[in-house]
């Protein structure tokens, strides 16, 4: 079956389960989909779906969380060519989406924490999707959200990683960024035009790191993060 024609029965199947279809019929698609989400071909056509900006929302955020199941539950499916490859088709779908909805673009974040901390030849993801975002003020939301996620997905007990690489990859990704991100942070501050909801979204990133414990209140002290981000909230509260 072909690629075109197993999109075409995923979108046919949630029509099904959205437009009130009678209860034989909305089941027969539920499992038609539970397999497919199983299946070696939902690598592919999860992928094209999330390529086709006429498909409809819904159609996209299943694939993006198609997606991100496969890339925890299935990652020994991908050689190594094939998950990078996966990665650059990943961050040119959330580019796309960097409008929006919400939920789009945080499934498409954590399929690329979940490629990063399994994908040991992507050598540097806070350094790419630094470059690749962080000079656009209508993507910064994205790279904040990616790194917001980054150490939450350490602590997803259902990716299975050997201990030795599993420590590894934590050092390189998160203990050896550390500084890196709270540079980044007070960066993002200080950009004049940067949206508003980056600016809570660089709250969330900090928290996040901090409670992984990567970050500590005494390696901010001596900078500006503090001071910027209660400036940036009272300047939200004063414009309401």
């Amino acid at each position: 079956m072909s690629n075109q024609e197993i999109v075409r029965q995923v979108v046919n199947a949630l029509n099904v389960l959205y437009q009130g279809a009678s209860l034989t019929e909305v089941a027969q698609a539920n499992s038609w989909l539970e397999l497919y989400q199983k299946s070696a071909e939902a690598w592919t056509a999860s992928d094209a779906i999330l390529g086709s900006a006429e498909l409809g929302i819904e159609v996209r955020q299943f694939a993006a969380q198609t997606l991100r199941n496969k890339i925890i539950n299935n990652f020994s499916d991908l050689d190594e060519p094939g998950a990078l490859q996966l990665r650059d088709s990943v961050v040119t779908h959330l580019r796309n989406a960097r409008s929006g909805p919400q939920p789009l673009i945080t499934h498409l974040c954590l399929s690329l924490a979940d490629l990063a901390v399994q994908l040991g030849a992507w050598k540097d993801p806070f350094g790419d999707m630094t470059g690749s975002f962080l000079s656009d003020p209508e993507s910064v939301s994205c790279l904040l959200e990616f790194l917001a996620v980054l150490p939450e997905e350490f602590e997803n007990d259902r990716i299975l990683l050997p201990t030795e690489f599993f420590r590894q990859r934590a050092a390189e990704l998160l203990t050896q960024r550390a500084g890196d991100l709270i540079r980044l942070l007070v960066q993002c501050l200080q950009q004049p035009d940067l949206k508003a909801d980056a600016h809570t979204k660089v709250l969330v990133c900090f928290k996040s790191w901090l409670r992984s414990g990567e970050i500590t209140l005494t390696m901010v002290q001596n900078t500006s993060l503090i001071e910027l981000a209660f400036a940036a909230l009272k300047a939200e509260d004063d414009s309401v």
